[in-house]
């Protein structure tokens, strides 16, 4: 009788592997590793099918738990896309317009489930007949993301921040910046400019266009507009005001040291930081580790990042303080990865789920190849959605 109850329990636990979660327990889809074209990098080689077209090959690594892939190619010069779907393998031939940029990403599908998964995006640039004449590859826009509100924090200023391509340092940008549509005169002090973040006065309460004009000395390209809003108050509906210390008043300056800008969000000002489906709260909103803002990421998915300089081989402390608007039942990592090459994350640390603040502090050390690192915190879909989460006093500093 007991070899009965072992197999009534083996077959029990078949079933239960086999019939639990969403759509029958099929796994999700794992995104693809993109591997040629690289990013940033110029595509010189395929097929030359005419004088102005030539076949380019698209490769990436395989994603698990996927049956098919769509490849999702764009011309940065006109916007024009070019889908292929539904397939097997782990490449695919495209034939597209010598001398122009283009952008490419992949979407993991499987039969099983419907959730898919998207890789990173590559931009690269198919060479033309005369190199001379090749535009650089437009740039890409961070910060103020499209269609976000942005704060005004004090003195007025917004900050503007895109990334050009990594192997090309000679390269000039031009901040076109207006309220009609983004391709104005630029202002004089916005033209040729050797930098890559900048910041700018604007008003309170308008919407506004900007884009940037990446040059190499002969040629010139232009990525597209992005569109924002100013505002000098959070917009956000949450008015309860959580765990945290009292709502007196408190003065909260930055960290010295700090190489997290608006790190502690008193600004007023989501500025410099990126993502989606983010917002900056005040202490009216919902009550801050300390002083008077803090950050939001939204119910179900969202992020926030930043894109910081680290020292090769040097080793660092990041700490910061969090909470959740309600207890999840599952979390997220937070991640530092290489903001150049292969992009590869190089720290990464489980978000505690708690409904209280607590302070972290983690001790990382920079690979040898890496100087440009992305800090981000991505909150996927899930099932159930996940709640608000609340971020404050985020500092970076060297050991």
């Amino acid at each position: 009788m007991k070899i009965n109850r072992y197999l009534s329990l083996i077959v029990i636990s078949f079933l239960i592997l086999n019939c639990s979660g969403d759509e029958g327990g099929a796994l999700i889809p794992e995104k693809a590793l993109l591997i040629s074209p690289s990013e940033n990098y110029p595509c010189l080689t395929g097929n030359s099918v005419s004088d102005t077209e030539i076949e380019v090959i698209f490769k990436w690594s395989p994603g698990r738990y996927t049956d098919y892939y769509n490849i999702r190619i764009t011309n940065l010069t006109s916007n024009e896309i070019i889908n292929q779907t539904n397939i097997e393998g782990t490449g695919a031939t495209v034939v597209l317009e010598k001398g122009k940029p283009y952008s490419w990403t992949i979407t993991s599908k499987s039969d099983l489930i419907s959730d898919l998964a998207t890789s990173e995006t590559n931009n690269f640039f198919v060479g033309g007949l005369n190199s001379t004449s090749d535009a650089p590859i437009p740039a890409t826009l961070n910060q103020p993301a499209q269609g976000s509100n942005v704060i005004i924090g004090e003195g007025g200023k917004v900050t503007f921040s895109w990334s050009g391509s990594s192997q090309n340092s000679s390269l000039k940008y031009s901040l076109y910046i207006d309220k009609i549509d983004g391709k104005q005169s630029p202002a004089s002090e916005h033209v040729d400019l050797n930098v890559n973040t900048i910041d700018v006065n604007l008003e309170n309460g308008i919407t506004y266009f900007w884009r940037i004009k990446t040059s190499d000395g002969s040629n010139s390209s232009f990525s597209p507009v992005n569109t924002f809003k100013t505002n000098t108050i959070e917009t956000g509906t949450e008015t309860d005001t959580g765990s945290g210390g009292s709502t007196a008043e408190e003065q909260v300056t930055e960290v010295a040291g700090n190489i997290i800008k608006n790190g502690t969000f008193e600004s007023g000002n989501i500025s410099p930081w990126g993502g989606f489906n983010n917002a900056v709260l005040s202490s009216s909103n919902q009550e801050p580790n300390t002083g008077q803002y803090l950050a939001r990421i939204e119910p179900n998915d969202g992020s926030i990042y930043q894109i910081i300089f680290l020292e090769p081989g040097e080793k660092y402390e990041l700490k910061y303080s969090h909470r959740w608007k309600e207890a999840p039942q599952s979390t997220f990592n937070v991640i530092i990865k290489n903001e150049e090459g292969n992009k590869a994350k190089f720290f990464e640390y489980e978000i505690f789920k708690s409904t209280d603040w607590i302070e972290n502090k983690i001790e990382f050390t920079v690979p040898e190849d890496v100087n440009i690192a992305r800090l981000l915190f991505y909150k996927p879909q899930s099932s159930p959605i996940l709640p608000s989460f609340f971020l404050d006093d985020l500092v970076i500093q060297k050991k």
